[in-house]
């Protein structure tokens, strides 16, 4: 139960932030590249849409797929409002809003697969301090684990 509880964790984690879980799960690098990318993703769409916001009347499969994003989500509604739109003068700002549904899908994606991840690894967080048994053993009952068995 507990082991479950640190995986959901990790899971919401990850949709807030991308790529958060595997930073909990202690995979920095992982967690820098898929942060940076789909970061990337957003702020291309962001451009590309010219600033624009997307109305559910006018695509609702963009409209819902950014929801995908967490905390990307947020920050785009505050961006859209801050900046007026049409400052680039693109035309075709359907595909800017692609990139970003793409962006939320591709964050679920990967909030998925920190909870796959995390439960195939058997939950192994940097948040949970080590067994005290482990801290407890004397050297020489692991130098005699380190030495190779002969026969």
């Amino acid at each position: 139960m507990k082991n479950t509880l640190k995986l959901i964790i990790a899971f919401i984690a990850s949709w807030i932030v991308p790529g958060l879980g595997y930073l909990i799960l202690n995979k920095k690098m992982k967690f820098i590249l898929l942060f940076a990318s789909i970061m990337l993703l957003t702020f291309a769409g962001i451009l590309i849409a010219d600033f624009r916001d997307i109305r559910f009347i006018d695509n609702p499969y963009y409209y819902i797929g950014r929801f995908g994003g967490g905390l990307i989500w947020g920050m785009l509604i505050l961006i859209l409002k801050l900046v007026p739109a049409g400052i680039t003068g693109v035309q075709y700002f359907d595909i800017g809003h692609l990139y970003i549904c793409v962006a939320g899908t591709l964050n679920l994606v990967i909030a998925l697969s920190v909870f796959t991840q995390g439960k195939r690894a058997g939950t192994q967080f940097v948040i949970a301090p080590p067994a005290p048994e482990a801290a407890a053993k004397p050297d020489d009952e692991i130098k005699q684990i380190d030495t190779p068995l002969t026969t």
